[in-house]
């Protein structure tokens, strides 16, 4: 839940701890279609590209057909791409090679990122996820705080 998420987020948890199960946390809710436990996630600095067997949380958001986790996992520089270890690129799991997730896939695929976002993404990884909860502390404009923090 996004409660839990956020309680576990504020008490320190590793973002990006690894199980031999599920994955990542953001395995997890990609996997059980939590978007807004991905944002949160991905706010306070889990790796989106983060991998379980070479597996990526888009990955299995397109097998399981959750679109709503792989707009975020996208948002937030997903890596469409990324090959798991069958050598298989998210829109190869995808059920049907049509529709709305299917046309997502191609239109991040084809379509370069703006400099905004390569800039955002940048930072953001600079920065490091324990630094990311201290952005308000900082002697910044609250607008660059707010698109670091992708409420922009």
């Amino acid at each position: 839940s996004p409660e839990c998420t956020t309680l576990l987020i504020n008490a320190g948890a590793n973002l990006n701890v690894n199980d031999c199960n599920v994955g990542t946390p953001l395995h997890a809710a990609s996997l059980r279609n939590r978007p807004v436990c991905a944002e949160l996630l991905l706010q306070a600095g889990a790796l989106v590209n983060a991998t379980k067997i070479h597996e990526t949380a888009l990955h299995i958001a397109a097998r399981e057909d959750h679109i709503e986790v792989a707009e975020v996992l996208i948002e937030y520089g997903a890596n469409v791409y990324a090959s798991n270890n069958q050598n298989k690129l998210p829109i190869d799991l995808l059920s049907k090679s049509e529709g709305k997730f299917y046309d997502l896939l191609i239109q991040s695929a084809v379509q370069p990122a703006l400099l905004k976002d390569l800039c955002r993404r940048k930072i953001r990884t600079s920065l490091g996820s324990l630094r990311l909860k201290f952005l308000n502390h900082l002697n910044i404009p609250q607008r660059l705080v707010l698109y670091l923090m992708h409420r922009d």
